[in-house]
C-alpha cells in the first residue's frame, strides 16, 4: 500500500514547529506592554504620529490615525531584557550571546525594561523589598526608598526594634525599665545586638546559626529573613539555605533563597546553589533560564532539582543511537552544550524520510 507522502511532510513540519514553540530558539523581542502613555513614547517618530497605552498595550497610529505596527525609534535596539543586542538603551545591561542581559550584581526589573541593583542601602531608590533586606535586616521598600520597617529605627547602620514602656523618653535612663534599651527620637529601642520580643516587652539577644533562641526575630537579625527559630535553635527556613557571603568586606553566615527552576540567568554560576561545591551543582543555565543538570530531575513541586534515582538497566539500541549522534554533533556529554531534543528530532526526521522513500 502506497504511503501518504503529504502526511510525512506535514509530520516533519509539525516536529520543527514544536521545537520553535518549545522555546529552543529565542527570537527578537519588541515589548509593547505598558502601564501608561509614557511607556509608549519610544515608538513615536518611527512612522507613528502618536502612541498611547490602551488595555496595557501600546497602540501606534499614523498621521491619518490608522493603527500601525509599533516599532522602536532605533531599529534593532532592544527595549527589554531578553531582546536582541545592541542594548545601549538599557542601563547596567550587557550583550551575552546576542541577547541583552543584566550585568553582575544587577537583576531585571519586574517589567524587564531596566536593570536594578540586587542590594540597596537605607535611603536609596528601590523597586522591591528584597533589594533592601539583602543589605539591612528589618528594612523594606516604601515609596521606592529603602527604609526601616514600622516600629524600627535606623541606628548605627542597622534597623533597631521598638519596645513599649508605655510613655515617651527623653534620655536612655527612662528606657532602662527594660534592659538593653536606648532612647531615640523620644522612643525606646533595643540597643545594637538585641531585638525586641514579639510583645515588645523585652529585648532578646541576636542569635547566629544553631545558637539558642526564643523567637525567630533573634535569628533574622544575623541570618536575614530566612532565619527561623525551631526547637530552640536558629536554622534556615525550608526554602532557604545556609551560606557564607561577603557583605561590605565582612564574611557573614546567612540564609539565602534557594534558586528555583526557571529563574533567569546569564552564566551557569547564576544557577549554582551555594551549599554545593563547584564540581557538583543541581542546575545550569540554558536559554537564559536555570534547568536541572544531567544527573538531577525536578521535584514533585517542579521548583527544585533533586538527585535522580539510580535505575539499573541495559542500554537499548535507542541509547546507543543517542550517544553516537550526540558525538557526531560534538557533544561533551553536558546538556549545556548539547540538547537531546535535537537528537530526538534528528532521529525522527530521518525515520520519517526513510518511511517516505521506501513506501
Amino acid at each position: 500500500m502506497k504511503c501518504n507522502a503529504i502526511f510525512v511532510q506535514i509530520s516533519i513540519q509539525i516536529l520543527l514547529t514544536s521545537v520553535f514553540a518549545a522555546g529552543l530558539i529565542n527570537d527578537s523581542i519588541i515589548d509593547t506592554a505598558c502601564h501608561n502613555d509614557t511607556d509608549c513614547k519610544e515608538f513615536v517618530m518611527n512612522g507613528a504620529a502618536n502612541s498611547t497605552c490602551f488595555n496595557r498595550q501600546c497602540i501606534c497610529k499614523d498621521s491619518d490615525f490608522k493603527t500601525i505596527e509599533c516599532l522602536p525609534q532605533k531599529k534593532g535596539l532592544a527595549n527589554v531584557i531578553g531582546g536582541k543586542c545592541p542594548c545601549t538603551s538599557i542601563k547596567w545591561s550587557t550583550c551575552v550571546d546576542g541577547f541583552c542581559m543584566c550585568k553582575r550584581d544587577f537583576t531585571s526589573s519586574k517589567d524587564n525594561r531596566t536593570c536594578i541593583p540586587k542590594q540597596v542601602s537605607i535611603g536609596n531608590h528601590c523597586e522591591n523589598d528584597v533589594q533592601c533586606s539583602k543589605l539591612t535586616t528589618f528594612s523594606s521598600c516604601t515609596n521606592h526608598t529603602c527604609s526601616c520597617k514600622v516600629d524600627h529605627t535606623f541606628y548605627n547602620g542597622t534597623c533597631q526594634s521598638l519596645v513599649d514602656i508605655g510613655k515617651e523618653c527623653d534620655s536612655d535612663d527612662k528606657c532602662l525599665v527594660i534592659p538593653n534599651t536606648l532612647c531615640v527620637s523620644q522612643q525606646c529601642f533595643c540597643v545594637p545586638g538585641y531585638v525586641a520580643k514579639f510583645d515588645r516587652s523585652a529585648c532578646l539577644p541576636n542569635a547566629d546559626y544553631n545558637d539558642g533562641c526564643l523567637e525567630s526575630a533573634q535569628c533574622q537579625h544575623k541570618l536575614g529573613g530566612g532565619g527561623v527559630c525551631e526547637k530552640g535553635r536558629c536554622i534556615c527556613a525550608e526554602d532557604f539555605v545556609k551560606v557564607s557571603i561577603n557583605i561590605q568586606n565582612e564574611t557573614k553566615t546567612m540564609c539565602e533563597n534557594r534558586i528555583v527552576i526557571g529563574e533567569s540567568c546569564v552564566y551557569d554560576s547564576d544557577c549554582f546553589q551555594s551549599r554545593y561545591n563547584t564540581t557538583e551543582q543541581t542546575m545550569y543555565c540554558y536559554l537564559k533560564e536555570c534547568h536541572c543538570s544531567q544527573d538531577y530531575e525536578e521535584d514533585r513541586f517542579e521548583r527544585f532539582c533533586i538527585k535522580k534515582k539510580l535505575i539499573q538497566r541495559e542500554n537499548t539500541w535507542f541509547d546507543s543511537i543517542l550517544t553516537k549522534v550526540s558525538s557526531a554533533f560534538g557533544s561533551s556529554g553536558s546538556r549545556s552544550n548539547f540538547s537531546y531534543n535535537w537528537v530526538i528530532l534528528f532521529i525522527l526526521t530521518i525515520t520519517l524520510l526513510t518511511f517516505e522513500i521506501f513506501c
